[in-house]
């Protein structure tokens, strides 16, 4: 028997922040991002893709959290620890009575990104159709964002097109952005992160978990920040337009 451990304590209150080139997840804006005041370039910087965010007369340094909450770059959860707990129901956790408890079922992952109330953002080479078909619905509440190796498998009767809903990008293997290696990751509301190797969910496809790999289901909000910004956002900064600089401006 598996148990989570989201506990009040471990998710504070107050809103996230997430970067506009690459996604990378922080909780205070300003402990995580670089500061400089230079008076050539005052800037604010990103230490995962290092975009640099200009300041304006509209937003000054202070201002930065107020900034990325004007363009659609902030969430936040009310309750976080009873949102932990609902996404986490039937998934199991990072520590169950007998240690780590790895395993997490396509079902219980599906469900836990039909309560998202924030996001959905993921990393996967392959999206099982029993995943895209829940993605599809939760797109209608939250942002769904993610990146894929491959074309998106539809729910069955679907059509390839109509399978997904939100940002979707795809990185090709021959651009050299998708690395095969890459470790699978699907993140929710930054308060639960499913994890493992290839294939995030074995045996989905056909119905059944095939028991090939074991999924882990991570409850640990700093170890989810972390996951996230380091195994996805580097590929989204690789597939975005933007360049290096952007200037704080009103949306």
């Amino acid at each position: 028997m598996s148990k989570t451990n989201a506990e009040p304590s471990r998710f504070p209150a107050g809103p996230g922040y997430f970067c506009m080139k690459c996604l990378a997840l922080a909780r205070e804006a300003k402990r995580f991002y670089k500061f400089s005041k230079r008076i050539d370039e005052p800037k604010i910087e990103c230490p995962v893709c290092t975009l640099m965010y200009v300041y304006t007369e509209d937003f000054s340094p202070e201002m930065f959290g107020e900034y990325l909450s004007s363009v659609g770059c902030s969430f936040e959860i009310r309750d976080p620890a009873k949102q932990a707990a609902d996404l986490t129901q039937g998934a199991g956790s990072e520590h169950g009575p007998d240690g780590p408890v790895p395993a997490a079922t396509g079902e219980a992952i599906s469900r836990a990104i039909g309560r998202a109330r924030a996001f959905v953002h993921f990393s996967l080479p392959l999206i099982p159709a029993a995943l895209a078909g829940a993605m599809k619905v939760a797109s209608s509440q939250v942002p769904v964002r993610g990146i894929t190796g491959e074309e998106i498998t539809p729910p069955p009767g679907e059509h390839p097109r109509n399978a997904m809903m939100g940002e979707i990008r795809r990185a090709r293997k021959d651009t050299g952005i998708w690395a095969p290696t890459t470790r699978s990751i699907l993140v929710i509301d930054g308060l639960v992160a499913f994890t493992g190797g290839k294939d995030l969910i074995p045996g989905v496809q056909d119905g059944e978990d095939s028991g090939k790999e074991a999924i882990e289901t991570v409850t640990d909000p700093d170890r989810i920040f972390s996951l996230h910004n380091k195994i996805l956002s580097p590929l989204w900064a690789a597939t975005s337009d933007l360049g290096e600089k952007i200037f704080m401006d009103p949306a």
